[in-house]
């Protein structure tokens, strides 16, 4: 196991980064991403149920409203993502 990933994580998974689909063991972050820089950013858990999206709708004006209150522009559009999280 990688050192810098907890015995549960598994580096070969999946993350969403920057529009593409990168093993999570690849994924980077740039040093000068707003995130980074600002400390600034949003959490938004959505609940799957069998293999549903649970009040997805509730999730993503939740989503909005949070991006923006820290007048972050969002990266996708409802509609992608809708895609991703459908096809998680």
């Amino acid at each position: 196991m990688h050192p810098l990933f907890p015995e549960t994580l598994d580096p070969a998974s999946l993350a969403y980064l920057n529009g593409r689909w990168t093993p999570l063991g690849q994924a980077q972050v740039s040093v000068l991403d707003r995130g980074f820089l600002l400390g600034d950013g949003i959490y938004e858990v959505v609940p799957v149920y069998q293999r549903r999206p649970f009040r997805w709708a509730e999730h993503y004006a939740r989503m909005q409203r949070s991006l923006a209150s820290l007048q972050i522009s969002p990266a996708l559009s409802a509609h992608d993502w809708a895609e991703i999280i459908h096809r998680l």
